[in-house]
Formats: C-alpha cells, sequence, structure tokens
C-alpha cells in the first residue's frame, strides 16, 4: 500500500537551459529557499537528494512539506512519493505490486520508470513492474497513452522512488536568483499594485527592496513571496548611490501613466520601469 515518505520536487525547466555554472547556482539558491520556508514552518525533514535535476525531500510528515513550499518560487511541480530499498529488479518488482496496492488495481495504465542504475535499464525496469501488476491485478489493462493512472518509478542504485501523480509548483525561477531590484513606494502608491509587482519581481528571481522615504514602510504581505525573509528599506538617497555602484539593477514604479512615469524617472534620476503603464 502506498505511504509517502518523501516529496520529489521538479525545479523550473527554465533552469536545466541553463550552463553548467549557472544551473549549478540557481538550483542552490532553490535549496536554501526550500530550507527556509521548511524552517519557518518546523518541518522536521532529511537532507536534500538530488536525482536527475529533481530534488527529493524526506519527511515524516511530506504533505506539511508541500504546504510549506507552496510559495516558493522556482519549483514545477511536486511529486509525493514512497521511497524503498531494494535487492535485485525482481526485489522491486515485488515491492512495486505492494505500493500499488489499492491504488492501482482496476482500469488502464502505463509505468514510467527511469533508471540510473546500472545493469537495469529504464525499459527493463517498466516492463518488469508492468508485467508483475498484471499478474496481480488481472483487472489491470496497459494504456501507454491515455491511460487512467500513471505509475512513476525512480531507481538509483539500490533506491527506488514511486509515485502516481504531479502537483503543480509556484513556479517561476528561485527567488534570489537573478538581479538586485528596487521597488519604489511613494506618497499615494497603491499597496495592492506593488504587491503585485514585487510579487512578480520575486517570481522572476529579483532580489527586490523596497524603495522608500518613510523608514516605517514595509510590506508584510510580500515577505512570504521572499521566503519569509523581510524586505530590505533604503531611502531614495541611499538607493541611487545602491544603483551607481551596480548594487540595484533597476528601479520599478506602479505608475500607471507615460507622464507618472517620467515624474518617478526624475525623482531616482534614472529611468523607471513601469509594469502597470497603459
Amino acid at each position: 500500500m502506498f505511504s509517502s515518505n518523501c516529496v520529489i520536487v521538479t525545479p523550473a525547466p527554465e533552469i536545466s537551459l541553463k550552463s553548467s555554472p549557472v544551473r549549478a547556482f540557481m538550483l542552490n539558491r532553490l535549496r536554501k529557499n526550500m530550507n527556509l520556508n521548511l524552517l519557518h514552518f518546523g518541518v522536521v525533514h532529511e537532507n536534500f537528494v538530488d536525482l536527475a535535476s529533481r530534488v527529493i525531500i524526506s519527511s515524516k510528515s511530506p504533505e506539511s512539506v508541500l504546504s510549506s513550499l507552496k510559495n516558493c518560487f522556482g519549483i514545477k511541480y511536486f511529486s509525493l512519493a514512497q521511497r524503498i530499498y531494494f535487492d535485485s529488479l525482481d526485489d522491486l518488482c515485488a515491492k512495486a505490486v505492494n505500493v500499488a496496492k489499492g491504488v492501482l488495481e482496476s482500469g488502464t495504465f502505463a509505468v514510467r520508470g527511469k533508471s540510473f542504475t546500472k545493469g537495469i535499464s529504464s525499459k527493463q525496469l517498466e516492463e518488469g513492474i508492468g508485467h508483475h501488476l498484471l499478474d496481480k491485478y488481472p483487472k489491470l489493462k496497459v494504456k501507454l497513452k491515455g491511460c487512467e493512472h500513471e505509475f512513476h518509478c525512480l531507481i538509483s542504485k539500490n533506491t527506488a522512488y514511486f509515485y502516481f501523480s504531479y502537483l503543480s509548483g509556484a513556479e517561476g525561477m528561485p527567488t534570489g536568483s537573478q538581479g538586485c531590484v528596487g521597488l519604489l513606494v511613494l506618497p499615494g502608491s497603491k499597496k495592492s499594485d506593488l504587491i503585485s509587482i514585487g510579487k512578480n519581481l520575486l517570481k522572476f528571481g529579483c532580489n527586490v527592496s523596497l524603495i522608500s522615504d518613510s523608514p516605517s514602510e514595509s510590506i508584510d504581505e510580500l515577505v512570504e513571496f521572499n521566503n519569509f525573509k523581510p524586505l530590505k528599506v533604503f531611502s531614495i538617497a541611499q538607493a541611487k548611490k545602491l544603483y551607481s555602484s551596480g548594487d540595484l539593477t533597476a528601479f520599478f514604479s506602479d505608475s500607471k501613466t507615460p507622464n507618472a512615469a517620467i515624474l518617478v524617472s526624475e525623482i531616482v534620476g534614472v529611468k523607471v520601469f513601469a509594469p502597470l503603464l497603459v
């Protein structure tokens, strides 16, 4: 019977298109961000395990892992999975039958296997599990396209991970993996607009700071999308210096008209980006 004891995280596919050093940097940033979310919610977990562009998080409470990472950008999919250990292909197939009990006993199905174990190919993995399932559950019928159930299995060395479905993540890129930008918080700024812009910038991977001459200004609603790290706040004068030194690469405003965007640009001395411009 299926009993999840880990979560398989599939990062945003754009990360895989990067060069090896950039990909490594982004995946490392994603792991740090996931760890911040897990720590915030007090979710106990084991070390992250990398497997073929996926990150596997083992935990006694995998559902809590899912809920704690719902706003963590850079994740395409989650899968609740069961990790088991095996001695041989026959042993693995027998255990796969037991995992499928109560979930996959009738209807059409397909086995989707990926092997990273020497001596066992992905095709052997799929065929072996499929044959054992058909022998045990005669009401099952193989259907490779458009099936009712998919039974996924990843194996590496003597470890197998079984799962049945994917859940969507927050997508985007890992927050903090791109440049540092400033979000202007000026008199008359609408908080809901700033939250929308800030959230999208974080989703694009930007490291966002608030730019305001009101020292107490903050937008607490953005913290949960920033892996529960408070956003830094700089005055306009400080922001200009940071821009000159390259520590800030751009300014964003909630301006909605060209004239308003021009006025804001004059305040900071450079052209601002205005995503809400109509």
